[in-house]
């Protein structure tokens, strides 16, 4: 698979309510500041399809991009920033259990974790969350290039522990918006995903 030509799309806050193609879905999450948007543009021809914010929280919609293949890959908001309200984040928990319960037939769902921590209360939520759903999951450790040996160890072991903890087992790559680490890799499996029936 070639590097990803995105065109936004939708912005939306309301999955029941999007007319869309029926295509397969690549969705992409973490906590905010965990490099989302820079992973996005990595996978993508153009190095600025996504816009990253220096302000934490700043996606709050599920961002549909179109790809030339049939495939969206979409944006999902940032889970975990403090200054969220309590009545945001339940909108964001309904918003984002609204979108897998209707769409986890046609979605791999990546998990963004930023190696230079171990994996986080607010991670942990959400990989619980994400364990109700069916799709297939694959967890990405962002920020190689800015972690040590010593916390990609930590963080490597803390979520080998929690996933234990979890009962779930999901393959894990490891990226760098920098240097490109894990680019082709990722690209594989998403063409893999797409071709599997």
């Amino acid at each position: 698979m070639d590097a990803l030509n995105l065109q936004i799309e939708f912005l939306s806050v309301k999955p029941d309510t999007l007319k869309l193609e029926p295509f397969r879905h690549v969705a992409v999450i973490g906590r905010s500041n965990v490099g989302k948007s820079s992973l996005i543009n990595m996978l993508s021809k153009r190095q600025q399809a996504a816009y990253i914010s220096s302000n934490p929280g700043k996606t709050r919609t599920l961002n549909f991009y179109k790809t030339q293949y049939p495939l969206y890959l979409v944006d999902m908001p940032g889970y975990g920033y403090a200054r969220v309200s309590k009545t945001e984040r339940e909108k964001w928990h309904h918003m984002i259990q609204s979108y897998f319960a209707l769409f986890q037939d046609r979605m791999l769902l990546f998990l963004l974790i930023d190696a230079r921590h171990p994996v986080q209360p607010a991670d942990i939520e959400f990989f619980l969350l994400a364990r109700s759903f069916s799709m297939p999951k694959i967890v990405c450790l962002t920020k190689i290039d800015q972690a040590g040996q010593k916390e990609i160890a930590i963080c490597r072991k803390s979520l080998k522990s929690v996933l234990a903890e979890i009962g779930s087992d999901y393959q894990v790559v490891e990226s760098s918006s920098k240097t490109g680490k894990g680019k082709k890799e990722i690209l594989k499996l998403i063409a893999e995903y797409q071709d599997n029936p």
